[in-house]
């Protein structure tokens, strides 16, 4: 498989090729649209805990609240324009 040609791979597939470059680039910023779509449970399990060990800064736009939950520090509601100290913050706030 790691000699098929990117255009024959599947979203997911196209997703993981990516992350995975964009994780070993030695990048200290990663700005990621998204992360977690079309990957499978399994993906985004392994993705969440190579972005938990990640030593530099993350800034994602995710609808997968799990995700989110699991992997930031802080949140930002483009809706509301507010920047929340934790998942948690944020879900106490919408509920009211």
């Amino acid at each position: 498989m790691i000699h098929q040609k990117i255009k024959t791979l599947s979203p997911g597939e196209k997703a993981k090729t990516s992350l995975a470059k964009t994780v070993l680039s030695g990048a200290n910023t990663l700005v990621l649209d998204e992360p977690t779509n079309h990957l499978e449970v399994k993906a985004r399990e392994i993705l969440e805990q190579a972005l938990l060990k990640y030593q530099g800064s993350l800034i994602f736009v995710s609808h997968d609240t799990r995700f989110i939950k699991n992997v930031s520090t802080r949140v930002f509601d483009l809706e509301s324009k507010k920047m929340y100290e934790s998942y948690l913050e944020w879900e106490d706030d919408k509920r009211t």
